[in-house]
């Protein structure tokens, strides 16, 4: 299997950089600063880390599903997703590889990650300008997601579904 997929030299991408059931455990976009439309990273089963640490804006899309050995996320400089940000059925168990985000066009999606615990990474988002999901994951603390909510504004409905109670909050 591939160990790492390096793109050293992709500064930016016009369009969408979709990586889809890669059996490669790093994805490394060290120089990467944006993307045109779409971010994907889907059915990367052996994928655990994806580090794109100068990437500052994504013209539509963050979407990370299915990358389920997923542990590590570094978009440290990543300020902006035009549209949605879908992070669904990953292996993290922490998003705190999101600092810099501040908002997001469209839906926030954050569900059926069952290792999730702490979203407090995504602390610093002002805004989400559609619809924000938190749901069906298993070791989420009810506390985290709450006080989330209450300090973005969101624009469409925020559910929260399914994730654990209280008394295994930290």
């Amino acid at each position: 299997s591939l160990t790492t997929l390096d793109l050293s030299s992709l500064e930016s991408a016009a369009l969408s950089l979709s990586v889809q059931s890669l059996p490669a455990e790093v994805i490394s976009l060290p120089v990467l600063t944006e993307v045109g439309t779409t971010l994907q990273v889907s059915g990367s089963l052996d994928t655990k880390e994806i580090s794109a640490p100068k990437l500052t804006s994504i013209g539509l899309d963050l979407d990370l599903a299915g990358a389920t050995g997923l542990q590590t996320l570094d978009f440290q400089s990543l300020e902006e997703v035009g549209r949605g940000l879908n992070v669904t059925g990953s292996g993290l168990q922490r998003l705190d590889g999101l600092p810099a985000l501040r908002s997001a066009g469209g839906d926030l999606l954050i569900q059926n990650n069952p290792g999730l615990r702490d979203i407090t990474g995504l602390y610093g988002m002002e805004r989400v300008g559609g619809d924000v999901r938190i749901g069906y994951n298993a070791r989420l603390c009810r506390t985290e997601t709450h006080a989330f909510f209450s300090a973005i504004d969101v624009g469409g409905t925020f559910s929260i579904n399914q994730n654990t109670n209280n008394s295994s909050c930290p």
